[in-house]
């Protein structure tokens, strides 16, 4: 790709509302888990090492990758593992541009560089009695774009309640609190703070899982998200809807994504496909295993 508008997209995507976006470091928004693509982007109250109070108490890795628009590719890596009365988690994440090439203001082309975001997260959960689980999570975070760099760091704080009768877990999540340490140039971009309010609840009659978010960031107006699961022996079939992505999208099915997982000789493959309206569609893919 030889085009800045590659970044110029991606960020829009990300900030949803282009006129009311005023946050950087928008990598952080974004959904690198298959399962939770698939299902609109929720994660408050799902499983896994989006929430870091929703910790896994046992030693378990994913690795997730997504085939993004134009030249753009994300992915992640995380390990979990007991701790204690809780759970302890890395993760490594981030995004890749690919390579673009330098023009000089009479038009002449240059030589290329390369633009990324990347971040590194700790977390740490606790569950405590009647359900309650506590966790807080640490990030290191580092954009470049050619020979320009900016870093920060923030954290975020996560409650997970699940209920007495099994089936109903509900998530508080609040996301990436902190500071820019340096910012291009001397411009210090707020980052994307958002509150999450989310459930997770399994059908009493039928093996469908329904999920939801409710998330007020501090760059843009509030939205909902929501997905169903149906879970059929090891497979399960996803269907959802992420509100952030449809309102900027004036194509046909935007925000719209489906997926599915299956479990093999203990290892999950999870697959989701997402669709930007006329602007193209988005395939993500993770592994999860024990170790």
């Amino acid at each position: 790709m030889s085009s800045i508008l590659t970044l110029l997209l991606f960020s829009a995507l990300c900030a949803g509302n282009p006129n009311v976006g005023t946050a950087g470091f928008t990598f952080l928004k974004l959904p690198y888990d298959a399962r939770s693509a698939g299902l609109g982007g929720v994660r408050a109250a799902l499983a896994g090492f989006s929430n870091p109070a929703s910790l896994p108490d046992e030693p378990l890795y994913s690795i997730s990758y997504g085939d993004y628009l134009v030249d753009i590719r994300i992915g992640e890596v995380w390990l979990t593992r007991p701790l204690g009365g809780g759970s302890l988690g890395i993760k490594l994440f981030g995004v890749s541009y690919g390579e673009f090439r330098k023009v000089d203001r009479s038009g002449n082309f240059g030589g290329r560089f390369g633009a990324g975001d990347f971040g590194l997260y700790v977390a740490v959960a606790r569950r405590f009695e009647l359900g309650i689980s506590l966790g807080i999570g640490f990030k290191a975070i580092y954009s470049y774009i050619a020979e320009y760099s900016s870093d920060a760091y923030a954290s975020d704080v996560g409650l997970l309640w699940r209920t007495p009768w099994g089936r109903t877990s509900m998530g508080l999540e609040l996301e990436n609190v902190g500071f820019v340490r340096r910012g291009y140039k001397d411009r210090e971009d707020a980052l994307p703070v958002a509150l999450r309010l989310g459930f997770s609840h399994l059908l009493a009659h039928l093996p469908v899982v329904l999920v939801g978010d409710l998330v007020l960031p501090n760059d843009n107006s509030p939205y909902l998200s929501g997905g169903g699961e149906a879970l059929i022996g090891d497979l399960s079939l996803r269907l959802g809807y992420d509100g952030r992505a449809a309102r900027n999208l004036d194509g046909k099915y935007g925000g719209l994504s489906l997926g599915f997982g299956i479990v093999v000789r203990g290892m999950r493959l999870d697959y989701a496909y997402t669709t930007f309206g006329e602007l193209g569609e988005v395939h993500r893919v993770s592994f999860k295993g024990k170790f």
